[in-house]
């Protein structure tokens, strides 16, 4: 490859990386610049992060109860004993961080358990379920994670097909204030 080439490729790099010019100089600004606040952020539920030992019993009672109305018992209390564990995952050996990969294996055990149609609803009711213990439970190193997962459910609650057994367990944790609208 030609040497000129090579030089065009790298100027076209910096400037679409948003380098400083190749004099040195800085890259002169198309939009003002505004300074955000780090502290808060765009989309800010008004949740604690930490709950106490009553809230985490009355959000297990709630999810608990309310996958109930959709899977057998035995198997919701599966479910959320599943849950419990990955919650608790923090307190065992890695001790920073409440583990949620363990919850992989719930989808593939509903999965093989129920028909495609139905899979589909029910995944979307295990992705909100699981939404909400790591958004209570997970540590994260900024408040992105936070907004994302919260947002996710919102959006994943609002579809009349997918969303229908998910809105019902959102409803409860709203009349709890275990969630934010």
């Amino acid at each position: 490859m030609p040497i000129l080439q090579v030089a065009q490729r790298r100027l076209w790099w910096l400037v679409l990386a948003g380098h400083h010019s190749p004099n040195g100089a800085p890259p002169t600004p198309t939009q003002p610049t505004t300074t955000m606040n780090t502290t808060t952020p765009f989309f800010a539920p008004v949740l604690p992060l930490q709950l106490n030992e009553d809230q985490i019993a009355q959000l297990d009672a709630i999810c608990l109860d309310v996958t109930k109305q959709f899977f057998q018992k035995d198997y919701a209390e599966k479910i959320i004993d599943t849950l419990k564990h990955c919650r608790a995952y923090k307190k065992g050996y890695f001790k920073t961080v409440a583990d949620f990969r363990h919850f992989n294996g719930i989808y593939h055990w509903v999965k093989s358990h129920t028909t495609y149609s139905d899979y589909v609803v029910f995944r979307k009711y295990l992705q909100t379920l699981s939404g909400v213990y790591r958004w209570h439970f997970a540590t994260y190193q900024s408040i992105t994670p936070y907004n994302y997962l919260h947002e996710r459910i919102k959006i994943e609650t609002h579809c009349e097909h997918c969303g229908s057994l998910s809105k019902e367990l959102i409803d409860r944790l709203i009349d709890a204030n275990l969630w934010a609208v």
